[in-house]
């Protein structure tokens, strides 16, 4: 008897040492996943700020290109949105230059930097710079229309 209660004892020491490899396995894989899931996480969170500085630099450029169309004096501005106004995700600021092109009579640049969110150190910075036709006024066409 205690020759065949040895060799269930050492059946069962298998068995238990064969479970704990098995569960190892198994914990190894599974935070092996959620380290991915999570880098995959933080990788989507980085392009979607990255996008919506994108979106703000084009928004600086038409903010820019309109405030032209009113003021042929405007050269600028630094643009703060509060982050209620961006679905509360974060403030940004939007920097904007417009900038004279002696080379180019009739036309002017403009520069845009667009930081979101603002002041955190995992951020967006996107900057962008067009060139476009020195817009009309309205103080320009009115002057123009007097005789």
């Amino acid at each position: 008897m205690t020759h065949s209660s040895s060799r269930l004892r050492d059946r069962r020491g298998a068995i238990v040492l064969i479970v704990m490899i098995c569960l190892l396995v198994i914990a190894m894989i599974g935070a092996s996943m959620a380290k991915v899931a999570l880098a995959h996480r933080k990788q989507i969170r980085h392009e979607q700020i990255h996008r919506q500085a994108r979106w703000l630099a084009e928004a600086g450029i038409e903010r820019a290109a309109a405030k032209l169309q009113d003021d042929s004096g405007y050269e600028g501005e630094t643009w703060s949105i509060d982050a209620v106004e961006l679905a509360e995700r974060g403030a940004a600021d939007v920097t904007i230059r417009v900038e004279p092109q002696s080379e180019l009579p009739g036309r002017v640049g403009i520069f845009v930097l667009a930081e979101y969110p603002r002041n955190v150190t995992a951020n967006a910075r996107v900057s962008k710079r067009v060139l476009i036709a020195q817009p009309e006024t309205a103080i320009d066409r009115s002057s123009a229309q007097e005789p």
